[in-house]
């Protein structure tokens, strides 16, 4: 996973092809530490045939309660990985967007 920053915001690559449990874990030990350093806002730019199991689902509910409301940004998600964040209600709590640039655009903008 590679990081990036923009302002306040870290731009985490999640090259992964499964988020679940046991990267659930490491993924929420990395956003933990980065909100640590002061980041504001948190966007996980996924690879697009990551899939998502409950407990991953169940890791970016958690994540959004570290980050906070409306901070915690998830991008290139295929249709099934939105779907299931929908149905458990997790999509409730972050933002949903195509690209990573999307959820910086206003920060690059203002740079």
């Amino acid at each position: 996973m590679r990081r990036f920053v923009v302002r306040n915001t870290i731009i985490l690559s999640f090259d992964g092809d499964r988020l679940d449990n046991a990267v659930g874990s490491q993924l929420l030990a990395r956003i933990t530490s980065r909100m640590g350093e002061g980041a504001t806002d948190v966007v996980i730019d996924f690879a697009f045939n990551t899939s998502i199991d409950f407990a991953g689902a169940r890791a970016v509910a958690r994540a959004s309660v570290i980050v906070g409301p409306g901070r915690l940004h998830l991008a290139g998600l295929d249709s099934r990985a939105r779907s299931l964040l929908r149905a458990v209600r997790v999509a409730e709590r972050v933002h949903l967007v195509e690209w990573w640039t999307e959820a910086v655009e206003d920060v690059a903008q203002a740079a």
